[in-house]
């Protein structure tokens, strides 16, 4: 051969005629993807995941274009072998029990485990979009790597050629150290990351958000409206990190000044002792405030199975803090810097209790807060 790479899983040395054709051979034992007779059948669940149906077809592509065969992909039951196996723990039922209960058992949702079982090669993800990462991984073993984002002129990444693709019996589990691994530009909304740098990214690991990689001049509303756009973020986005909103809009989505300050005052800061509209600052500790936004987010919930990210946020301006006796009692003892209370304890104690109400009846929901500049 021309060229030998370390780094290869299978390395086969040809000396000369006589050897040539043990390059076309696997070793004994050993589960092939690809020879020069056909390719593995590669099943995923009859109802899959969108992320079970991008996985199948990234590893069907790269299979082919290292070997020149690109295997067959299935859904449901299929008696075809060799075969691969991708999906994740809430589609695939006949994962081995085994693997079922060590992969449930991990702490990430990301956890996924590949094993190779005779003639089947589980890829298996706890959640969707982990057998995804599966699949990279085992690409990445096979000596697939991504450099840089695909252009017209370089696919960006090295896919060596074999004509015989095989693996030797392992197992594998794995799950990432970080639970946030994203590229992001914050505020860059006309020119966010392409589809082709997040493909690069979600090959090497990390995780960009939606509303930092919807294509311009769509947005991050308008990809909402597209089928295409809809199957490309939900194949590649796991449904916890699915973004539902909150951030400067909290408050804002469930009473905006405009209509609910003539009718609820109480729901907004108290400055001089009136009620104000102004700069949408809000008296964050008014019951009735809280079960709105509580509410509106257990709705929002309700239509992703208890599945997404969601951000408490405050208004984005720096002044016209609430001054209610029920605000300042939150505040912490102590003279505040310039009369501005320190508006970042109050919210998080807040945070707390709205955030325990949906937890009460979503626990896997992903809820976050910021922190102001107070």
């Amino acid at each position: 051969q021309k060229r030998i790479r370390k780094d290869d899983m299978l390395i086969r040395c040809v000396t000369g005629l006589a050897c040539s054709a043990v390059a076309l051979l696997a070793a004994a034992g050993d589960f092939t993807l690809a020879d020069g007779k056909g390719a593995a059948t590669i099943v995923i669940p009859s109802v899959p995941t969108p992320s079970s149906i991008h996985a199948a077809d990234e590893l069907a592509t790269y299979v082919g274009r290292i070997t020149g065969t690109r295997p067959t992909v299935v859904r449901g039951e299929s008696s075809a072998r060799p075969r691969v196996v991708i999906g994740n723990l809430e589609t695939t039922d006949d994962v081995p029990v085994d693997l079922r209960k060590r992969l449930s058992a991990m702490k990430s949702y990301e956890a996924s485990v590949l094993s190779v079982r005779g003639d089947t090669l589980w890829i298996v993800g706890k959640e969707p979009t982990a057998e995804l990462r599966g699949v990279y991984r085992l690409l990445e073993k096979l000596g697939v790597r991504w450099f840089q984002a695909r252009t017209k002129e370089d696919p960006g990444d090295y896919v060596p050629t074999k004509a015989v693709l095989a693996v030797a019996p392992f197992e594998e589990y794995r799950e990432p150290a970080f639970a946030t691994r994203n590229f992001g530009q914050c505020s860059s909304f006309n020119e966010p990351i392409p589809t082709n740098g997040m493909d690069v990214l979600r090959r090497n690991g990390f995780k960009p958000m939606p509303m930092f990689a919807a294509p311009y001049p769509f947005g991050r509303e308008g990809w909402c409206k597209r089928p295409d756009w809809m199957f490309y973020f939900a194949s590649r986005i796991a449904p916890r990190d699915q973004k539902l909103g909150g951030g400067h809009g909290t408050f804002h989505e469930v009473a905006p000044h405009e209509k609910f300050l003539k009718t609820h005052p109480e729901y907004f800061a108290l400055q001089d002792g009136k009620r104000q509209g102004k700069n949408c600052q809000y008296c964050v500790t008014n019951p009735g405030l809280q079960d709105l936004v509580v509410s509106n987010l257990l709705a929002k919930l309700a239509k992703t199975n208890g599945m997404g990210s969601y951000l408490f946020g405050q208004a984005d301006t720096t002044y016209g803090w609430c001054e209610c006796e029920a605000c300042r009692a939150l505040d912490p003892p102590g003279a505040a810097a310039k009369g501005t209370p320190n508006v970042s304890t109050r919210f998080n104690k807040v945070v707390k209790q709205m955030a325990a109400r949906v937890w009460a009846k979503y626990p896997k929901a992903d809820l976050s807060v910021w922190a102001y500049h107070t």
